[in-house]
């Protein structure tokens, strides 16, 4: 009997200690409408999954990635439609809250990731208001005819001092926080305003159990590569193309007489997909001395295939998305983003997002 009772109880720790293989977001929104549609997204905006509310419950199944991620959860009816962000992984989340008025008052549990994040949106609250009542201030002036050169250098200087404090703060929550990865997916999203020796300094205080996650190689990522500048030789790397075959970027160049436009893109990205005739022009009009590569942000290979079977031209994929080492190297923050390399591989222009005069300064430098 004894024998039996270790048995049953090694068994139920064994069980209770494997880690779940999938999310699952349970929600009890009192007074919320029936058939309010409910949205799981990334934080690209690409939806994960959806359902709709009944007696004022929703539920959500999906799996994902071991390693937190930010994803926003939306409510949505003729009235309403508002969102929250979600840092989390494979968990128990349950959503308990209120509906009234056209508002919704949530409360999050279960998740010992999300709590993070919840910690600095208080920690920076009073500094976002401000940052907000000032934007206001702006908007009026301009609404009503008022801003002048002195009140729009006020306005700046006031928005500058608050963005300066936000920073500070920013920076402490990191530092005191760096064994969460919310603190490390931080990290990540504002790593630009850090100084090098800064970021070698946080990179030493992140735990050795989370040195090998995508965020910490990131980092590491920008560490190692430098911004590219004017003149600067390309940066080397590796994916599969359209057809599966393996492409290396510094082959373009060793008898390459083009000039070569990498594009970083992404199917989710509205202005992406309106980029998409500008570069089938290029390839057809300018092939004789442009070679045009696109590399997708996307981790789906669904995503990716969609994206490459609308273009006429090499298109690259590596499964990592924006924490892919290629994406890091060459510092891209937004979709689309051009980097414009002379035949000798160096650096001639960076252009970031796409609109009506990206084709002229693209065939301006190629002449």
């Amino acid at each position: 009997m004894k024998f039996i009772l270790i048995i049953v109880t090694l068994i139920t720790f064994l069980s209770c200690s494997q880690k779940s293989e999938k999310a699952h977001i349970s929600g009890n929104i009192e007074n919320i409408p029936d058939s309010t549609k409910v949205v799981l997204a990334k934080a690209s905006g690409k939806k994960l999954d959806s359902t709709y509310t009944e007696d004022s419950r929703f539920s959500l199944t999906l799996s994902l990635n071991e390693e937190p991620e930010m994803f926003s959860i939306s409510f949505q009816n003729d009235s309403l439609w508002h969102y929250e962000k979600l840092f989390i992984s494979n968990e128990q989340i349950d959503i308990s809250g209120d509906f009234s008025k056209n508002a919704i008052n949530v409360k999050i549990e279960g998740s010992k990731h999300n709590p993070f994040q919840i910690k600095i949106e208080n920690y920076l609250k009073e500094l976002s208001q401000q940052r907000n009542q000032i934007r206001n201030e702006f908007m009026s002036a301009r609404i009503e005819g008022k801003l002048n050169d002195s009140l729009y250098s006020a306005i700046k200087l006031k928005l500058n001092l608050v963005d300066i404090e936000t920073e500070k703060k920013r920076k402490e929550f990191i530092e005191d926080n760096i064994e969460s990865y919310y603190a490390l997916y931080e990290l990540c999203v504002y790593k630009n305003d850090y100084e090098l020796t800064e970021l070698k300094e946080v990179l030493k205080k992140i735990t050795k159990e989370k040195k090998e996650s995508k965020y910490a190689k990131v980092i590491k990522a920008s560490i190692e590569y430098p911004k590219l500048n004017t003149n600067d030789k390309y940066y080397n790397f590796s994916a599969k193309d359209q057809n599966s075959n393996d492409f290396v970027f510094s082959n373009l160049f060793e008898s390459n007489k083009k000039y070569v436009l990498l594009e970083f893109s992404s199917n989710s990205c509205p202005y992406s997909t309106k980029a998409i005739p500008m570069l089938n022009d290029l390839n057809s009009n300018s092939n004789d001395n442009l070679q045009i590569i696109s590399f997708s942000t996307d981790e789906e290979l669904s995503d990716f295939n969609s994206y490459s079977h609308k273009i006429k031209h090499i298109a690259l994929y590596d499964g990592d998305g924006t924490y892919s080492e290629t994406y890091t190297k060459y510092g891209v923050d937004v979709t689309p983003t051009y980097f414009l390399f002379n035949p000798k591989g160096k650096l001639i222009e960076k252009i970031e997002g796409y609109g009506e005069g990206t084709k002229d300064r693209i065939l301006n430098q190629i002449k």
